[in-house]
């Protein structure tokens, strides 16, 4: 048996709608957002690869690696700044 966390990010679901943020209006750019669809699906390869961290789109994994090398001081300061 193995655990996968799934990172997703920005996921358009119902939620945003149900709070009365149409899509386009939640104040995310819209290259950021990932289909739920889509995130299933590759969560769901990863986990049968039974990786440890599953983070759907290219986009995602470039963004999370580059923070994982970036220096904790810059990553603080861009935390700081909110969103």
């Amino acid at each position: 048996m193995t655990v996968t966390a799934v990172c997703p990010d920005y996921t358009h679901t119902d939620f945003h709608a149900r709070l009365g943020l149409p899509r386009g209006e939640e104040g995310i750019p819209d290259w950021l957002w990932l289909e739920a669809p889509r995130v299933v699906e590759e969560s769901l390869r990863d986990a049968e690869r039974g990786k440890a961290v599953s983070v759907p789109s290219r986009r995602y994994t470039a963004i999370w690696t580059a923070a994982r090398l970036a220096p904790s001081g810059l990553m603080a300061r861009l935390a700081a700044r909110g969103r």
